[in-house]
């Protein structure tokens, strides 16, 4: 089955079925915020966001997504700080809040950030 979406748009469906595998994201949308990624940087409701744990990937597919993303009700939008090489909801979509399983206790990268979240 051929994929619908536009060429470089996020996964705006919600993610179907949960997997029995474990993620590390960073919740960076709940529901009703539009999600974009533009040059390389998340913009959350038209404004751009300051990640500076998050380096601008170059070569990659899905780190530039003009259009935006709605996330639906009861759910989040997930990125990996390694944009470039990160599996997450750019590809799977939104998840359902009630999957989230656990909280960072400590941040270790970068290390001037080292301590708690």
């Amino acid at each position: 089955m051929r994929d619908s979406r536009p060429r470089r748009a996020a996964c705006d469906a919600p993610a179907p079925e949960r997997t029995d595998l474990e993620f590390v994201q960073r919740v960076v949308a709940v529901e009703g915020d539009r999600v974009s990624i533009r040059r390389g940087r998340l913009h959350l409701n038209g404004e751009r966001q300051h990640e500076p744990w998050a380096p601008r990937a170059v070569r990659c597919e899905t780190c530039d997504l003009p259009r935006e993303v709605v996330v639906p009700d009861g759910h989040v939008f997930l990125m990996g700080d390694n944009r470039r090489l990160s599996g997450d909801s750019r590809a799977f979509g939104p998840v359902p809040a009630a999957w989230i399983n656990g909280r960072a206790v400590l941040r270790y990268w970068p290390l001037d950030a080292l301590g708690t979240p």
